[in-house]
């Protein structure tokens, strides 16, 4: 049941409760079968987002969101294989759930409710910093140009990028990547400021939750 402000109460207590519950099930055969990582300790998820609409409750959203787990190794140019183009690559986008690509075009105020962006999210906080950024692609390469969400998700796919260059000792290139991520969210906050007066409160209040939960993710600066 909803408040009058919209919220949902004990919505990410769910998440977190559900996420608890997943990260502590045993291996399973099938886990091997699909080359995924156990599940890092629960923790924060990162999550900054209202409960999904339509039918699905909180317990089934998170279900779906947790399904694909995590790759079996994480990507580092030069150093592992390419995830696409080697033969001996993890492709793990490959194995997300049905439905999930291609990624359809999501307004700025359903980012925080997509599986895509989320699964995106937990990658970035595991440190699977180039695979966060390809997820996040897929939903860039649908946003509308110019829109609030096409320079959010820019944005937030060049932070990725930032902490793969730092994660690979290029702290230059970190800090080129950061400069450029912090322009592409300022640019995503002049699009909602010149946009539609009447969704502005929600889409600027859509904005700065997704850019904290990204901000929870491991530091761009050492």
């Amino acid at each position: 049941m909803s408040t009058e402000s919209g919220e949902v109460p004990g919505w990410q207590g769910a998440i977190r409760s559900e996420y608890r519950e997943y990260s502590g099930r045993s291996a399973t055969k099938s886990d091997a079968r699909r080359r995924v990582q156990p599940e890092p300790p629960p923790g924060e998820l990162g999550i900054a987002a209202r409960a999904p609409t339509g039918r699905t409750g909180p317990r089934d959203f998170v279900r779906g969101l947790l399904s694909p787990g995590f790759p079996s190794y994480r990507h580092r140019p030069g150093r592992t294989p390419h995830p696409e183009r080697d033969p001996a690559g993890h492709r793990f986008l490959d194995r997300l759930p049905s439905g999930w690509l291609p990624a359809p075009r999501v307004p700025l105020e359903g980012l925080g409710e997509n599986p895509l962006f989320l699964y995106g999210l937990r990658l970035l906080e595991a440190r699977y910093f180039w695979e966060a950024h390809a997820v996040w692609e897929e939903l860039w390469r649908s946003a509308q140009s110019g829109s609030a969400e096409a320079h959010l998700l820019r944005g937030l796919i060049q932070r990725a990028a930032a902490a793969l260059k730092r994660d690979l000792g290029n702290p230059a290139g970190a800090d080129k990547l950061t400069r450029a991520s912090e322009a592409a969210i300022a640019a995503a906050r002049l699009a909602v400021a010149a946009g539609d007066p009447e969704r502005r409160p929600a889409a600027l209040e859509a904005l700065d939750a997704l850019v904290e939960s990204a901000e929870r993710a491991p530091p761009l600066r050492s």
